[in-house]
């Protein structure tokens, strides 16, 4: 699963898309945290995680995210389409 969804996140940092410019990835593989550079107060974090909500996806700007064996494959590709969204959004900021 981690591979899953660290893998998603990632496809689109190494490339750098323009809506993934300026993101990094951190924390164990099966905590993963998404972080915005230039952002100390947290506030490009704070709206991706806020259009994540909006659309179905719980997650926390400034903490790791906590994956399970609970989650589908499903649950993963709607996390990645969600975040994906979301991402898009915060690039316009």
């Amino acid at each position: 699963m981690r591979r899953s969804i660290c893998g998603g996140w990632d496809s689109g940092c190494a490339t750098a898309s323009p809506s993934r410019r300026g993101v990094r990835q951190s924390g164990p593989p099966q905590m993963p945290t998404i972080l915005f550079e230039d952002d100390a107060d947290y506030a490009r974090g704070s709206r991706f995680v806020q259009e994540a909500l909006s659309r179905g996806v719980y997650m926390h700007p400034k903490h790791n995210m906590f994956l399970s064996l609970a989650h589908t494959a499903a649950d993963i590709d709607f996390a990645l389409s969600v975040t994906d969204e979301a991402f898009k959004i915060v690039a316009r900021l």
